[in-house]
C-alpha cells in the first residue's frame, strides 16, 4: 500500500491506482493557458487598457489647453457709459448691455463697399448663434450691436427698415446717436477708429453724393472690425470681417464668454 502522505502531496502515485496524480488544479492551468500575450510576454489586455488611458491623458490636456487659451482673452478697454438710440426708437445703455456678451460693428445705410459686406456676415452671426441656442436648448446671451455712424441721415426709420431687410430678430440690435456721443463709445470704449473727411481722403464710403458733385461732401471712416465685448463691458477681441478663421474664432469666443458668465 502507498504512503497517503505522499499521494496528498502529489509528488508520487500509487503504482495500482490507474489515476495520474495532478501537481496543478486544472482551472488554474487552463485560465493561465488562456490568457493572450503581446510582444515581450505582457498581456494584452494591460496593453489595451494603458493604450486607453495614454489617449484619455491626450484629450484631457487638450481640454484643458483649450480652456487656459479660451480664458485668456486680453482685455483691450472698457465701455464708458453712453446713451443711444435704437431702430426702435427705445435708448440703449451701457447698462442695458451688461450681463449679455455683445459683438459690435459700425456701418451707415449708404455705404455701398463694406457696409453691406459686414451686415451680411452680421445676420450670418446671427443665423449660427440661434442654431447654437436651439441645440443647447438654454438661452445664449449674446447681443449683436450695429452702429451707425451716419445719425443725420440713418434715422431710426429708416434703420428698422434695413433691419427688417437683412432678418434682424431680438438678438441684433440697430442703434445710433449724436456725433459726439458716437465718437466717445467708438473711440474711446471700442477703440475703432472714426471720423469724417473729404471725399476720397481716406475712409470707406461718401455722404450726400459721389465727389466732386457738389460742395461739403465728406467720406465717412469707420472700422471694418467685429469688436467682441464680454458681460462686465470689456472690449476682448478684434475680428477681421474678410477672415473665415476669425470668423470662426469670434463665434467660438462668443459662446464662450457666454456660457462662462453663466457658470
Amino acid at each position: 500500500m502507498s504512503d497517503p502522505t505522499l499521494l496528498n502531496e502529489g509528488s508520487v502515485s500509487d503504482p495500482t491506482d490507474p489515476t495520474p496524480a495532478l501537481t496543478e488544479a486544472p482551472s488554474t492551468r487552463l485560465v493561465a493557458d488562456a490568457q493572450p500575450r503581446g510582444g515581450g510576454g505582457r498581456p494584452v489586455g494591460a496593453m489595451l487598457f494603458l493604450g486607453s488611458a495614454v489617449v484619455i491623458s491626450v484629450v484631457m490636456i487638450f481640454i484643458l489647453m483649450t480652456r487656459v487659451r479660451r480664458s485668456v482673452l486680453p482685455v483691450y478697454g472698457e465701455l464708458p457709459t453712453f446713451s443711444l438710440t435704437t431702430s426702435l426708437d427705445a435708448p440703449l445703455t451701457r447698462d442695458a448691455l451688461r450681463g449679455k456678451v455683445v459683438v459690435a460693428d459700425f456701418m451707415f445705410l449708404s455705404c455701398t463697399t463694406s457696409c453691406p459686406e459686414l451686415t451680411a456676415r452680421m445676420a450670418e452671426l446671427q443665423r449660427r448663434l440661434d442654431a447654437a441656442e436651439e441645440r443647447r436648448r438654454t438661452p445664449l446671451p449674446v447681443q449683436l450691436v450695429s452702429l451707425s455712424v451716419d445719425p443725420e441721415n440713418d434715422t431710426p426709420a429708416r434703420l428698422a427698415a434695413y433691419a427688417q431687410r437683412y432678418g434682424a430678430n431680438a438678438r441684433w440690435i440697430f442703434a445710433t446717436g449724436t456725433l459726439d456721443e458716437l465718437e466717445r463709445v467708438i473711440v474711446q470704449g471700442f477703440r475703432v477708429h472714426f471720423g469724417k473727411a473729404p471725399a476720397g481722403v481716406g475712409g470707406t464710403a461718401t455722404v450726400g453724393g459721389t465727389a466732386g458733385a457738389n460742395e461739403g461732401v465728406m467720406t465717412i471712416m469707420h472700422g471694418d472690425w467685429f469688436v467682441l465685448v464680454d458681460t462686465n463691458g470689456q472690449v476682448r477681441g478684434y475680428y477681421d470681417t474678410k477672415d473665415p478663421k476669425r470668423f470662426e474664432a469670434l463665434l467660438d469666443d462668443a459662446i464662450h464668454l457666454a456660457w462662462q458668465a453663466r457658470s
